[in-house]
């Protein structure tokens, strides 16, 4: 099913060019800062805390779980979740392992995740 993006060929190069995109996954952002702050605080929702430590930590012992499961690159995965540390945890994972997520917002119900999982071959 063709749909019409906005990220056509020259967007692209502009936004690249202008450095807002620096061909990065959010994973080796995490990374860096691992490396740079572990214990500093980057989520804070009614669940807690989490540091960029405890984030991948929690990241990477899901993305082996996933991985365990079967799901691996270029698998699409759709995320129905509230904006809580678990999305950041999952959407992480699912980028170490090479899966792409899908976000649906959590108020969707059968008839638009219905559209959603059909048009995502999720």
């Amino acid at each position: 099913m063709p749909t019409e993006t906005l990220l056509t060929p020259e967007y692209i190069e502009r936004c690249t060019a202008a450095g807002f995109w620096q061909d990065r996954l959010i994973t080796e952002y995490l990374d860096a800062a691992v490396k740079q702050h572990p214990d500093k605080e980057v989520i804070v929702d009614r669940w807690g805390r989490l540091t960029f430590g405890q984030l991948a930590a929690q990241a990477e012992r899901l993305a082996l779980g996933l991985r365990e499961l079967g799901l691996g690159p270029e698998d699409i995965v759709v995320l129905q979740l509230p904006n809580w540390h678990q999305f950041a945890v999952f959407h992480i994972a699912l980028t170490r392992i090479g899966a792409i997520t899908s976000n649906v917002p959590h108020i969707f119900r059968h008839r638009e995740m219905s559209y959603v999982l059909g048009f995502t071959e999720a």
